[in-house]
């Protein structure tokens, strides 16, 4: 007997009660109390398509207990991709076409004032450290053997990027 499940996209109304239940477990691991989400923050889950499902979502939810300065979970916390620039491939160089989309973009959004240079390295690298010390578990050496920099290089980036450790993790 075959149990079918929608994907998450055709569930939007679950959204809701899936981010209250990662959001209870993950903050009491992290040690933070996380109060609840602001409409925003919810209403950007419910409008995003989740082409990595549940699991995606739950990605989501931690990295924002992680990030939130404050006892809620808004959008500032939020790094959703647009479902054009998410690309599931094997190849190394998938990312090459949609970013040079955002460039594109951001380079006609800013309208010749000269800070899209520094802006794209900036949100890149920021997102780097980001991704690895997630992925990693916030192990610093194995976050920076990630990114292939040195221990030393990563410390100076989250220093640059005010990027801290949780508490519980300390």
């Amino acid at each position: 007997m075959k149990i079918h499940l929608p994907a998450l996209k055709e569930r939007k109304e679950d959204i809701p009660l899936l981010v209250e239940c990662f959001t209870r477990r993950y903050s009491s691991q992290i040690g933070r109390e996380i109060n609840g989400t602001t409409w925003k923050f919810l209403d950007k889950l419910i409008d995003y398509d989740w082409p990595g499902n549940i699991r995606e979502l739950e990605n989501n939810v931690r990295k924002a207990i992680t990030f939130t300065k404050t006892p809620y979970l808004t959008s500032y916390e939020l790094t959703l991709e647009s479902p054009v620039s998410y690309v599931e491939t094997s190849s190394s160089d998938s990312f090459v076409e949609p970013l040079r989309r955002s460039v594109r973009t951001l380079i006609k959004s800013k309208g010749g004032r000269g800070i899209v240079f520094s802006q794209v390295l900036r949100e890149a690298e920021r997102i780097m450290l980001e991704e690895a010390l997630t992925t990693s578990g916030w192990n610093r050496s194995k976050a920076a053997r990630l990114l292939g920099i040195n221990r030393l290089t990563l410390r100076r980036k989250l220093e640059e990027y005010n990027i801290s450790f949780p508490k519980s993790l300390v």
